[in-house]
């Protein structure tokens, strides 16, 4: 076919026609691209390992980690790792979660003691930490309690043969401890032990006593929960004093002087006899 001046400008028209409605074709039947939004991933406090309660969280069990999922995020949700750090769980805490503040007591408040039923938390001083193992004794375990006295304090307490009468005595066996100091950082004194038992009444005054009496030490009772019963000086098997410890045996108590009164006009005098002599006299009116 031949071409003709007038073909062009319609060869023209037509192929812009062609694409004009392409692309109405393309617009009508084009779908709206959707892009997926990503959830916002926040860095929040989390514990490192699983807590259980009554723990207190450190920076050795405290981290941050990445939290993307913003629905189970509740409003007390802790955001800052300083915020948690010395809190106490109140729940048992799993690991890689986000902490918040209902699984923690609140500030100033900490865990109750859990004494059983018709027991009592006596909270006593041991002097240093040899008298507590170094340390190696924990709640929950059982231990014996041992006073110490000394001649200045025994009652009549006097010194034979050059050495004083000291006597060590078991008071109880198989109680079991509470805890050990404060772990919760209430501490006061570092020179001293405070140690909790769990005593009856009765057994709770006599500890007291003692504590004021004597000085007090345990030691580990791996048998577990005993009679708890006050052996003191009833009982000669757990007892013993330092001059059984020395093998010093004491000298035979002296006799008494042979004792005679006299009264005469009104007067009142004494004579004292010892293996047949006069050794003293003494008198009043």
């Amino acid at each position: 076919m031949k071409l003709t001046p007038w073909m062009m400008p319609v060869a023209a028209f037509a192929v812009v026609a062609v694409l004009a409605v392409g692309f109405l074709m393309k617009k009508l039947t084009a779908r709206e691209v959707v892009e997926e939004v990503k959830p916002e991933v926040r860095t929040l406090p989390m514990a490192l390992t699983d807590i259980e309660p009554g723990t207190v969280l450190s920076e050795k069990n405290v981290g941050l980690g990445p939290w993307g999922d913003e629905s189970t995020l509740t409003p007390d949700t802790f955001t800052s790792r300083d915020s948690v750090i010395g809190r106490i769980a109140r729940e048992r805490i799993t690991r890689a979660t986000p902490l918040k503040g209902s699984d923690f007591y609140a500030p100033n408040e900490f865990p109750p003691l859990e004494v059983a039923d018709g027991m009592r938390a006596v909270t006593i001083k041991v002097g240093d930490n040899a008298a507590v193992l170094n340390g190696r004794i924990n709640a929950d375990d059982y231990v014996d309690v041992h006073m110490t006295i000394d001649a200045d304090v025994t009652p009549g307490g006097q010194r034979t043969g050059g050495v004083d009468d000291a006597v060590t005595l078991t008071l109880f066996e198989g109680v079991r401890v509470l805890a050990i100091n404060d772990p919760y950082g209430r501490r006061g004194s570092s020179e001293e032990n405070d140690v909790t038992l769990e005593l009856n009444s009765d057994q709770a005054r006599i500890m007291l006593l003692a504590e004021e009496k004597g000085q007090i030490a345990l030691t580990y009772n791996p048998a577990g929960k005993g009679a708890v019963t006050r052996q003191g000086s009833g009982s000669e098997a757990d007892r013993i004093t330092l001059e059984e410890l020395l093998g010093v045996t004491p000298p035979p108590e002296k006799k008494k002087p042979f004792m005679t009164e006299q009264y005469r006009h009104g007067a009142r005098g004494t004579l004292h006899f010892q293996d047949g002599r006069r050794v003293g006299v003494d008198g009043d009116t």
